[in-house]
């Protein structure tokens, strides 16, 4: 995701919820930081749990296989 795509997220999730400020300025200050990081790609919540999951439903089935 393009820098400019995460400021349009950001704007569109800041109008949808609103946080209290201090919520709201470390949330920024994380944007700006994995902006800062290329290399580090920003991945939702949703996308980390389905990653999670994936990876205990390998590890079971590596388990199961012993």
């Amino acid at each position: 995701m393009t820098g400019e795509e995460l400021r349009h997220w950001y704007r569109y999730l800041d109008w949808l919820l609103a946080l209290p400020k201090e919520y709201d300025d470390a949330m920024w200050e994380q944007i700006l930081q994995r902006e800062k990081e290329k290399a580090v790609p920003f991945i939702t919540y949703a996308e980390r749990r389905g990653m999670e999951q994936g990876e205990i439903k390998g590890e079971i089935r590596a388990r199961s296989k012993e």
